[in-house]
């Protein structure tokens, strides 16, 4: 009894090592798995935070060209940008004038840019000329009188403002071309036009030329020669007779006797021989006659 109870002993306590040992490893496995679970939660939170931050940290940029510089930075603050606003005036707007308007921004419009980041803007004014020949003038529609600039064919306007200028030719001219910057512009009945947006100094040329002369439309004529030849004898109308082309004309032929002959280019004219008067008819004349009589 005494050695079974030994070898029992002896028997499970050496069974009961490797299973010490199995299940120590099997805790240490399922440790390490949760510490890398853990790990790997925290830096997915982190990353998903860190985007989260990025998002919200972004800024679509606004339209704020048409602008004055300080209702573009107030749009600007507005919509929730923080970085810096800079600014680059481009000094064409002349004593008098308002303030130049924004017409540039960098970054552009709707561009997705973070709001610490910076913004810089463009303001200021432009100047419009015009050349016209002779033959009729402009007239510049003007919003201030600022936008005048002593000279007749100068105007400064604020950048991102429109003009609009009407032409007016003079008794017997008309308008023959209008170029913008070169460019040549279809021509418009009611003669005006628009610069539109200006964000540039523009250049307008005017040409006016005479109206042409109406052509005149040249209709032939022809001449009938009536005379008498001898007698006495009258012919109205007589000499040299001048008609349009498919014009007529009647001819009357009296005598205080009798009227012997009347010859038509040459050829008798039986209704007029012996009679005291006759006539005789040119209709739709499209050649030169004559007509000669003899009377007693």
């Amino acid at each position: 009894m005494f050695f079974e109870h030994r070898w029992r002993e002896k028997y499970f306590h050496n069974r009961s090592v490797p299973k010490i040992f199995f299940l120590c490893g099997l805790g240490l496995i399922f440790a390490v798995s949760a510490c890398s679970d853990r790990s790997s939660s925290t830096s997915s939170s982190v990353a998903q935070t860190l985007d989260a931050e990025e998002q919200t940290s972004r800024f679509v940029i606004p339209e704020v060209k048409d602008l004055l510089f300080e209702d573009a930075v107030a749009r600007l603050r507005q919509s929730g940008f923080s970085g810096e606003i800079s600014r680059t005036s481009n000094g064409k707007c002349q004593s008098g004038d308002s303030q130049g308007k924004v017409y540039k921004q960098l970054p552009g419009v709707h561009e997705n840019v973070n709001s610490s980041a910076g913004i810089h803007l463009f303001d200021g004014c432009f100047d419009v000329r015009f050349v016209a020949s002779e033959g009729g003038f402009f007239e510049p529609i003007i919003d201030s009188p600022d936008e005048r600039t002593g000279q007749d064919d100068r105007f400064n306007i604020s950048a991102f403002n429109s003009l609009d200028f009407s032409l007016v030719p003079n008794q017997g001219y008309e308008v023959s071309d209008v170029k913008i910057n070169g460019q040549a512009m279809t021509l418009t009945a009611s003669h005006v036009y628009r610069l539109s947006e200006i964000t540039a100094d523009q250049k307008v040329e005017i040409s006016f030329s005479a109206v042409p002369e109406p052509e005149q439309k040249t209709v032939a004529t022809f001449t009938i020669k009536a005379n008498v030849l001898f007698g006495d004898c009258a012919i109205s109308p007589s000499g040299n007779v001048v008609l349009s082309a498919g014009a007529s004309q009647i001819f009357k032929i009296t005598s205080g006797t009798l009227i012997n002959v009347v010859n038509v280019d040459g050829v008798m004219d039986v209704a007029c021989s012996n009679v005291v008067s006759c006539s005789h008819t040119f209709a739709n004349v499209s050649q030169n006659h004559e007509l000669d009589a003899i009377c007693n």
